[in-house]
Parts: C-alpha cells; structure tokens; sequence
C-alpha cells in the first residue's frame, strides 16, 4: 500500500469514526420527526447545497436546526452513510428515490451510482420511466440508453398502463415524431396517440391539435382515416 493510499484510509477511518461516534457534530438536520447530527465541514464537502446553506442560509436560523423537506428519513439516512463512509447503499428499492434526493442536496457521487445502477437494471418495460427519469434529473446517459429501447418497442410499449401514466404530452410529442421510431405503419403511432388522449379525456384532448402535426398523416392510408371516431 502506498503512503497516499494509507493516507486516505486512515482519512476515512476517521470520518466514518465521527459518523458513528458523533464526537464533534456541529449541525443538526431535521427530517420527518428524525434529527441527525451532522459535521458541516463533511456535508459541505461532498454537496454544493450543503456547502451554500451553511455559508448563507443558517444566518435566519437561531436554533441551528436545518430543515430538510421531501426527503424521507430512509433515505436520508442512506445518504449520511454514503458520504461519511462511501460505501455503496443503492439498491432496487432505493435507486430512485435516491437519485431523487441527490439531485436536490447536488451529492454528484450519489448521483453517478444511482445512474450506473439503473443502467444496470434497464430494460425495455422500465424504458419510459428510465428514460423520464434521466431527463428529469440531468442523468444523460441513462437518458440516451433509454430512448432507443422506446424508439425500438414502442409499438408494445404502447400497449402498456406506463405509456398512459407515466408519459407527458410532450414527452409523447417527443417520441412520435422521431424519424427513428421503429412502427410497422402510422396507423399503429396513430392508435397510441388516441388511447393516450382516451386514458384522461377531459385533461388531454385539448392537446389532440398538436400532436396530430406530428403524425405522417401521408402515410396513413384513407380507408383508416375515414373510420376514425
């Protein structure tokens, strides 16, 4: 082992003994009804957010006590372990809301294994979700290797409750008119487009206009347009 790797584990060593310890916590975050107590020095070290509130925000803030809200203590907790010991907490049931949480608090360590994991567990059913979710939260890669497994199946993602839940007019907007969708003909892209506009009627027809302009209404035969109902 060199000096410089001895060096860092004895560094880490010391940070996970005052995690678990406590011995010299200088902050206190509330979550849910859970206080942590916390050292400023690590927190700001391994998130901007952390670093600017305690440089600006606790100035308004007489008990010392920061707030942190849609953050749940579960994961709050996993956090803490993650940035005082490094040790690699992400799981199935956690990935999201992790990455979630991260993105928020700016810990970019965090948010690089929550993406690496869900890239490990990408398939073409969780496609949309990955794929909104990587978009939502700066995650590009995940983003990039979703979108062609939407492009690829869309014709069976489209038969699916997520296509119906889970996507935004523009997202759907987004992917109809990619010239690399891959439908055996228009008719099929027009179908999707009206069972998404079925699923909630009253808050969605209004976006029929604009999501026509991206059907290839060319290359949808007549017979088919004269049954439309």
């Amino acid at each position: 082992m060199s000096w410089h790797q001895k060096y860092l584990e004895t560094l880490a060593e010391g940070v996970q003994y005052l995690w678990n310890t406590g011995h010299f916590a200088d902050a206190t975050i509330l979550v849910g009804n859970k206080r942590f107590r916390c050292h400023r020095a690590i927190l700001a070290a391994m998130s901007p957010h952390f670093d600017v509130t305690f440089n600006t925000g606790m100035r308004d803030n007489p008990d010392g006590v920061l707030t942190l809200l849609n953050i749940d203590v579960t994961t709050f907790d996993s956090i803490l372990s993650f940035m005082y010991t490094g040790k690699d907490v992400v799981c199935a049931e956690n990935a999201e809301s992790l990455l979630r949480a991260a993105t928020t608090l700016q810990i970019r360590g965090m948010i690089t294994r929550c993406e690496e994991y869900l890239m490990d567990n990408l398939g073409k059913q969780n496609s949309i979700a990955m794929w909104k979710l990587g978009r939502t939260h700066g995650c590009e890669e995940l983003e990039e290797r979703a979108w062609p497994l939407i492009l690829d199946n869309f014709v069976e993602l489209a038969q699916t409750e997520d296509f119906c839940v889970e996507l935004e007019v523009d997202e759907l907007a987004t992917i109809i008119k990619s010239d690399h969708l891959v439908v055996p003909n228009e008719e099929l892209v027009c179908e999707a487009v009206f069972k998404w506009l079925a699923f909630d009627p009253d808050n969605r027809n209004m976006h029929l206009a604009s999501l026509i302009e991206h059907l290839r209404l060319p290359l949808v035969s007549p017979e088919y347009l004269l049954n439309i109902r």
